[in-house]
């Protein structure tokens, strides 16, 4: 074998072995776009839906805070009165405030509780939209008013308030923690007057817990 037919057939080899490597390069770069696809792809959905669920979830919980404080007037009333459906409205209230916010971000209320003692308003819920997989995501928020009702000491005024104060009504005040003081009039039929009307709402702001 001459040199010159010695140094054509390396050449060759060369070249063939520069297809072979080029060709694993292409394989390799194909693999990991594949690996991009099938794993990174579906973990950055899911972290992404995840994220949204509990964007959902504090605003429902602060939803919920807002619906209580904006009727508060009425929360009062609910638990100065007595028996199961008062006990199971306290529960629920503010759950209108959780569902219309949840909503507004794509998502629904899978629970909800109004821990009224303890001031705690817990939600969970669950993204309306759904991966590939079927699945969707949930996450839990708590959010407060800022009045925890269990530590208030419900009170008779002495001496009573001037009229409208009368027959058949109990001129009352809630004294809570921090120095706040509810007046209002509780009258015997079981409906409550604040007086004047909103002024427990400008004591309680809604945030979240954690």
């Amino acid at each position: 074998m001459t040199g010159t037919t010695r140094w054509t057939v390396r050449r060759h080899l060369g070249d063939d072995e520069g297809q072979v490597a080029a060709g694993l390069v292409t394989c390799a770069v194909l693999a990991l776009a594949a690996l991009l696809i099938w794993f990174v792809v579906p973990v950055s959905a899911a972290t992404d839906q995840h994220s949204r669920a509990q964007t959902a979830a504090d605003a429902a919980a602060l939803g919920a805070a807002t619906a209580i404080i904006r009727n508060s007037d009425l929360a009062l009333a609910a638990m100065a009165s007595e028996g199961q459906l008062h006990v199971f409205l306290q529960a629920m209230l503010g759950a209108e405030g959780a569902a219309e916010y949840a909503s507004r971000n794509n998502a629904h209320v899978v629970s909800y509780h109004y821990d009224w003692q303890n001031d705690r308003a817990e939600v969970e819920v669950e993204t309306d939209d759904r991966l590939e997989t079927g699945e969707a995501s949930r996450a839990k928020a708590v959010a407060e008013v800022g009045l925890q009702w269990g530590q208030c000491q419900w009170r008779v005024q002495t001496p009573p308030p001037p009229p409208p104060a009368g027959p058949g009504v109990i001129p009352e005040s809630l004294d809570c923690d921090n120095g706040k003081t509810i007046t209002y009039l509780l009258y015997t039929s079981g409906a409550v007057t604040m007086t004047p009307p909103g002024q427990l709402g400008l004591l309680l702001q809604a945030r979240l817990v954690g």
